[in-house]
């Protein structure tokens, strides 16, 4: 299992699929799905795991910080996730990073 911080705004891919946080609230994390030409906007309760595809399996989880970074807490959603070792599981900034080093 993997688990990975993001906050309000940023992505990751998994797989084929990218993941945008969209915002949370503290019952659920509002996530855009893209999968090839699909966009699918669904609204996830924690702790409620969902699947992509047939091996993928991701889990919201609110981010719960300490007193001195609490703003950013309230804006940051940990996704676990469950994948095959071959799945490629790459956050936003590194793909850009890899996008621009190799242009």
């Amino acid at each position: 299992m993997l688990i990975l911080g993001r906050q309000v705004g940023q992505s990751l891919r998994v797989g084929d699929f990218r993941l945008i946080l969209r915002g949370r609230n503290p019952k659920n994390a509002e996530i855009t799905l893209v999968y090839g030409h699909r966009v699918r906007i669904m609204t996830v309760a924690y702790t409620l795991a969902f699947k992509l595809g047939k091996s993928i399996t991701i889990t919201p989880y609110p981010h719960r910080g300490n007193e001195f970074i609490s703003e950013r807490a309230m804006n940051q959603v940990n996704f676990h996730i469950r994948a095959p070792r071959d799945v490629p599981v790459i956050r936003d900034e590194i793909e850009a990073v890899r996008t621009q080093q190799s242009a």
